[in-house]
């Protein structure tokens, strides 16, 4: 259990229910007392009793009953992500000698999604990577037979902070990723001009850089990690590296969990009006599958035009000023229709780019502090919009949300729907954001 899910203990939330009922014996007592006149005193004396008795009893409750909703409130405001399912499953196969390496991998995968979006805390996800390369140890060293154990293999390795750059050129994955983004300000001159004294400083030539990293210099290649990690302090980048894992089978098919996890969430993304949800979701399982690469290496090229879309947007959210600021929080307000944006993961992974590129120009120091909400209309005919939050660039996996949304909704009279499997995502009509926005400012103030 994580620790900081500050569970209320038992006795703060239930209560007996025998002191109600004590408190109705008394008044029943008390309503039908008799007695003679010499013992008039005594009884008077006992009834005086119970009453102040039953008063402080009822006072008692009182308080319990408010430090109960403080507790609740506290326990229930904030939103928080459990352990994956994928490793769940796993370890679940693995206590019943069921396991092997497909199941680890999908495990990894699973845990390497929470790290990319931001839903569990970096000493916890350091953790599972423990546990897990003692599972990865295990399973290798259990293949017996010789051909099964060199045809796939899980490599523990360091991952970069570059999305899909294996599959990519490195100009591109630098640019289009938002950790090296927002730590260089890409969007901005100054940002472009630092990033090619990266490359010079790293000794990789433009034209190699532009490249597809399996098509540069060989050695280059070998060289990338040790230079980028190199010269990732003097250009503001220290967290660039991060511990994953790598799928390898056959000769040629090497794929970081990081790159898998982009696949399936573009994959995902991709609904239109000729696609359901439904087959999205399909493709994205079968993506999983080694049997079916051509599935996994679409996902990475669908997923290179969502990245490169982000990044425009952000660009131009920033140029025209477009982030507003309610006091309690910030909040963007998208007017065009893009199908990218009409989806959940994908409104989060704009929003997360976008609330961090605004924290690393901007002057206010309350900046990080603060949340970003951005709405997205997902159909303009109807009149929908999508809603998502996220949290400060300051917190860390938990976000208060989905209370938040509840009672903002409750207030202002919006219509919104809560039917996602993100807490943080809402469906809202058009016209009834104006006054859930302000409902959420008063409520948040």
């Amino acid at each position: 259990m994580n620790s900081t899910e500050n569970i209320p203990a038992f006795d703060d939330i239930f209560q007996d229910s025998d002191n109600e009922s004590n408190d109705e014996d008394d008044a029943g007592y008390e309503d039908g007392d008799g007695g003679s006149d010499s013992d008039g005193a005594t009884t008077g004396n006992n009834r005086v009793q119970r009453i102040e008795q039953r008063l402080l009893r009822r006072r008692e409750r009182k308080a319990w009953q408010e430090r109960r909703i403080t507790l609740m409130f506290e326990y229930s405001q904030y939103a928080y992500y459990g352990p994956s399912s994928a490793l769940t499953i796993f370890e679940l196969a693995w206590r019943m000698s069921k396991d092997s390496l497909d199941l680890l991998w999908w495990a990894i995968v699973g845990v390497t999604e929470q790290k990319l979006l931001g839903k569990v805390e970096s000493s916890s996800y350091t953790l599972l990577i423990e546990k897990i390369q003692s599972h990865v140890s295990r399973l290798t060293n259990k293949a017996s037979d010789q051909t099964i154990q060199t045809s796939v293999k899980i490599v523990f390795e360091s991952d970069l902070q570059l999305a899909l750059f294996r599959h990519w050129s490195v100009l591109d994955s630098l640019r289009y990723s938002y950790y090296p983004a927002c730590r260089l300000k890409l969007w901005t001159h100054k940002g472009d001009k630092q990033m090619n004294e990266l490359l010079v400083d790293m000794g990789l030539p433009l034209v190699q850089a532009k490249q597809t990293f399996n098509a540069m210099d060989l050695v280059l290649r070998k060289e990338f990690y040790e230079k980028i990690e190199k010269f990732a302090e003097k250009y503001n980048m220290p967290d660039v590296t991060y511990a994953s894992f790598v799928l390898q089978y056959g000769y040629r098919n090497r794929y970081s969990a990081a790159d898998y996890c982009y696949s399936m969430l573009a994959i995902l993304e991709s609904v239109r009006q000729d696609r359901l949800p439904e087959a999205c979701f399909l493709q994205s399982m079968d993506a999983l599958t080694r049997a079916k690469k051509d599935i996994l290496d679409e996902g990475i090229e669908m997923c290179k035009t969502l990245l490169t879309t982000i990044f425009k947007q952000v660009q131009t959210c920033l140029e025209m000023h477009q982030i507003r600021s309610a006091g309690p929080f910030l909040y963007l307000v998208l007017q065009e229709e893009v199908p990218f944006f009409s989806c959940p993961y994908g409104l989060m992974l704009l929003a997360r780019f976008l609330l961090r590129a605004h924290v690393a120009v901007s002057r206010n120091r309350r900046a990080q502090e603060l949340p970003l909400i951005a709405v997205a209309p997902i159909d303009l005919q109807s009149g929908i919009s999508l809603l998502a939050g996220v949290p400060p660039v300051c917190e860390d996996s938990r976000h208060f949300f989905a209370k938040a949304f509840e009672e903002a909704g409750n207030r202002s009279g919006a219509i919104i729907s809560q039917d996602f499997f993100e807490t943080a995502v809402i469906q809202i009509k058009q016209s009834d954001c104006t006054k859930f926005l302000d409902a959420l400012t008063v409520m948040l103030s």
